[in-house]
């Protein structure tokens, strides 16, 4: 009688740890994805600023290139490069999009991160490689409807705010591949 008192106690005592365990894993894992979450905005934030620099270089950008006599093939060629970007972007955050935390297995969101991780890179080329053909482009607009102070004034300009507007691209790019980077090396530990 004693000893099924004794196993009685033991099995009780099992149980109990097993729940203690059970509700230690819920924490750690609603902690890991409540930081996660926070790194996601970040992205997400970085996406939505995207967006809106299209949108101003579509509506704002083309009243301007108008007003100073662009043509009207340097002014479509602008638009549709803008909306290509933000195609190019939507793609390539669709599947970070969709992504659940609460739902989706720790697994798929790392997969995920490591998927947009290179596509930032991928997106980086094409679009440089496009920005610097539309920068010719637009220099060449200038050349052709400006004298030569004019032209040299808003080459100079336009230099200065490509440089100011690659310095932030590229600083959101760093932002959001070490935004992956944590959300991965939180996932692994």
């Amino acid at each position: 009688m004693d000893e099924n008192i004794t196993l009685e106690d033991m099995r009780q005592q099992i149980n109990l740890l097993k729940e203690k365990l059970d509700k230690e894993n819920i924490v750690n894992d609603k902690l890991l994805r409540a930081s996660m979450r926070q790194r996601l905005g970040v992205i997400r934030r970085n996406q939505t600023i995207e967006y809106i620099c299209a949108l101003y270089v579509i509506s704002f950008g083309s009243v301007y290139f108008r007003l100073i006599g662009c043509s009207w093939w340097f002014i479509g060629g602008t638009v549709v490069f803008m909306i290509g970007c933000m195609i190019m972007n939507y793609l390539m955050h669709k599947e970070f999009n969709k992504q659940n935390l609460y739902n989706d297995d720790l697994l798929s969101v790392a997969k995920t991160m490591r998927q947009l991780k290179q596509r930032y890179f991928d997106y980086l080329y094409v679009s440089a490689a496009l920005g610097l053909l539309w920068f010719l482009w637009l220099l060449y607009e200038f050349y052709s409807l400006m004298d030569h102070e004019q032209f040299i004034f808003m080459a100079v300009a336009c230099a200065v705010g490509l440089t100011i507007g690659l310095t932030i691209g590229i600083a959101m790019l760093i932002k959001n591949r070490r935004a992956c980077d944590d959300i991965i090396s939180q996932i692994e530990q």
